[in-house]
């Protein structure tokens, strides 16, 4: 078995320590909370919205495909954007994503509650 030369062996003691220190800082509390809080937001809004697909039919008077519809495009708008987040994070660093990420959130969750009520039919005024 081939030794590794001495610049592979430094950059390799260098990422072990930053995973280290990285993991050391995830395991504060505060830190954990965090993590835990952003991680429950997707399935806690997909959670809410499924046992209600029958109320929001019938309230919005639209058929369960549009609804379905609706949480269809929900799930790939979570799943799409994480093959972008994913490299941004590599290069711009975690935090800075994250704070734009939740902001792009704020505002989404927002802007959503200020529309009037969907049309019977989509394309119908």
């Amino acid at each position: 078995m081939e030794s590794l030369s001495p610049m592979c062996w430094r950059s390799f003691v260098r990422n072990a320590e930053i995973i280290a220190i990285d993991m050391q800082l995830a395991q504060s509390p505060s830190h954990l909370f965090t993590l835990v809080i952003l991680t429950a937001v997707s399935v806690v809004l997909l959670n809410m919205i499924l046992p209600s697909v029958a109320q929001i039919a019938e309230e919005f008077d639209v058929s369960w495909g549009h609804v379905n519809l609706a949480i269809s495009g929900y799930l790939a708008i979570t799943a799409v954007p994480q093959i972008i987040v994913g490299p941004m994070s590599d290069r711009f660093g975690r935090r800075p994503v994250l704070l734009v990420s939740v902001a792009v959130f704020a505002i989404a969750s927002v802007g959503s509650s200020l529309p009037p009520p969907l049309p019977s039919e989509f394309g119908t005024g």
